[in-house]
């Protein structure tokens, strides 16, 4: 009576470590940003001119989620920042627009896309959905891609692909079009233990993101 459930307790544990050895993992990746356009006409974010933004250097996270998102992070970081520009307003009169000054920040980029960006065909690209979580000082500003009426999602294109996956991807804001896509700017703040998003207008965007497996 022994043996049946010894081979069924066998049998479960290998099925088991097959599951967890075929577990979708994080990927790191070195995230470029670039500073200006083809035509050398400054992008509204850049990068701090340290070079690459690598995944486990200088506290910065850069990955590929499991899930298959793009995750660019600087908050814990005590040396690398990223240069915002909100000198773009998409109606300059609106009494709404509230943005804080140019500067160098912390930051957090955050693309959300309908497909895992390491299933991208090589040439083939997807829109996604983006936020970009910025710290001034002790405040929260929130810029959202594509989340609401009047804003735009940036472009991914795969560059180059091995054993299947894309492993090189280009981020651009409208590449075919103006050259700048439109989000919508929140103010982030606290009260009685819950986030209130107070909306502070529209601005445009422009950026360039090369960004490849480490």
């Amino acid at each position: 009576m022994k043996k049946p459930f010894i081979l069924f307790t066998l049998v479960f544990l290998a099925l088991s470590a097959n599951v967890s050895a075929q577990k979708v993992k994080d990927v790191a990746v070195a995230s470029v940003i670039e500073n200006a356009d083809t035509n050398l006409q400054p992008f509204r974010i850049q990068s701090d001119n340290l070079g690459a933004y690598r995944n486990g250097t200088d506290a910065v996270v850069s990955r590929i989620q499991s899930i298959g998102d793009w995750e660019l992070s600087l908050l814990s970081s005590t040396r690398r920042r990223a240069f915002v520009d909100f000198g773009d307003p998409v109606n300059p009169s609106d009494p709404a627009n509230g943005a804080p000054a140019n500067g160098y920040y912390p930051v957090r980029f955050l693309a959300q896309c309908p497909a895992d960006l390491r299933n991208l065909a090589v040439n083939n690209s997807q829109n996604c959905k983006m936020v970009i979580a910025v710290d001034v000082g002790a405040e929260r500003y929130s810029i959202r891609f594509g989340y609401v009426a009047g804003t735009t999602q940036p472009l991914w294109t795969c560059n180059a692909a091995a054993n299947g996956k894309c492993i090189s991807w280009r981020l651009a804001t409208d590449p075919s079009g103006a050259g700048k896509n439109a989000a919508q700017l929140y103010k982030i703040t606290t009260s009685r233990g819950r986030n209130v998003e107070t909306p502070l207008g529209k601005y445009y965007f422009s950026f360039g993101i090369s960004v490849a497996n480490q």
